[in-house]
């Protein structure tokens, strides 16, 4: 559902992961922002065994949501 798009993160504060390619969204309209994820535990497993971080990990989750972790 995304990938490369330059924009700032929703806080305004700095600029998103999707700016510099190091983030993708699959299956949005299953997985929305702050809604319960849908994807499998099998399959969330194999984005983090290549070393992705899930945004369905977080305190707001957002499933749809995977990245390459920034290093601030």
């Amino acid at each position: 559902d995304g990938c490369y798009n330059v924009r700032k993160m929703s806080s305004g504060r700095s600029w998103s992961v999707h700016s510099w390619g190091l983030a993708i969204d699959l299956n949005a309209a299953d997985n929305g922002y702050g809604d319960e994820p849908s994807f499998s535990d099998e399959f969330v497993e194999c984005f983090e065994n290549a070393g992705f971080t899930w945004g369905g990990r977080w305190q707001t989750p957002d499933g749809m949501h995977f990245q390459i972790p920034v290093i601030p």
